[in-house]
């Protein structure tokens, strides 16, 4: 049997990798200016490359390329965010409904066991924790749902409003809310019922989406920690 030949990664796509992961995880955020020298030490790519990465993310709005000023991560604004959850939340919704039918007893029990130590983080409003496990249980639907058009879709909208999401400030009640929607989550999936999945997740992304616009009415007042779950 022939061998494949493998294509080295080039240094512009590994930039773009390496960005996208970044504004994924929220780590870049709305308004930051990106700094090039810092950005190709931490990638391990030249300046030229970094560059090229940075005019295809802006061709997707992900960056923003400012004349004779470099590049920032640009503003989200309400009407953008009213657009794009409601999107966001019918990939979500597919991705719950194809989960559902394609897990495992081993994926479930991955899920229940993130649920629980998330709903423990809840209990002691340990927000950090909370959002870190809240990510890993979304991740691993989007993963069970096995198409990677649905994944890339959603990773494309999803690093565009990762920012305000970590910023977005999460009172008591949708806090609560949106604790009840993951045991709802967790109770479709352990019945195998996709229908059910995908309604309760798209009802989650109504949640988020009003978390976010309240922060952004509020300009973000109170950001505390810096981490908001969302």
């Amino acid at each position: 049997m022939a061998e494949v030949e493998a294509f080295p990664v080039s240094a512009t796509d590994k930039a773009v990798t390496h960005l996208r992961r970044l504004l994924g995880s929220g780590r870049l955020r709305p308004g930051e200016r990106l700094k090039e020298q810092e950005l190709s030490t931490e990638i391990g790519v030249s300046r030229t490359p970094l560059r090229e990465a940075l005019k295809l993310l802006a061709q997707e709005g992900l960056i923003e390329v400012l004349p004779n000023r470099g590049a920032r991560v640009p503003l989200v604004s309400e009407s953008e965010i009213d657009d794009l959850f409601p999107v966001m939340g019918a990939l979500e919704g597919l991705a719950g409904t194809r989960a559902a039918a394609k897990a495992t007893d081993a994926d479930i029990d991955d899920v229940r066991a993130l649920h629980y130590q998330m709903a423990a983080a809840w209990r002691r409003r340990d927000r950090a924790t909370y959002h870190r496990l809240n990510r890993e249980i979304h991740d691993h639907l989007l993963r069970l749902a096995d198409s990677p058009t649905l994944t890339r879709l959603h990773g494309a909208l999803d690093a565009r409003v990762a920012g305000i999401r970590f910023e977005a400030e999460m009172d008591g009640a949708l806090w609560d809310r949106a604790m009840g929607e993951h045991e709802d989550m967790l109770k479709a999936l352990e019945a195998r019922n996709g229908p059910a999945l995908g309604a309760v997740l798209q009802r989650h992304l109504e949640t988020k989406r009003e978390t976010v616009l309240a922060a952004l009415q509020e300009g973000f007042a109170g950001a505390g920690d810096g981490q908001r779950p969302v």
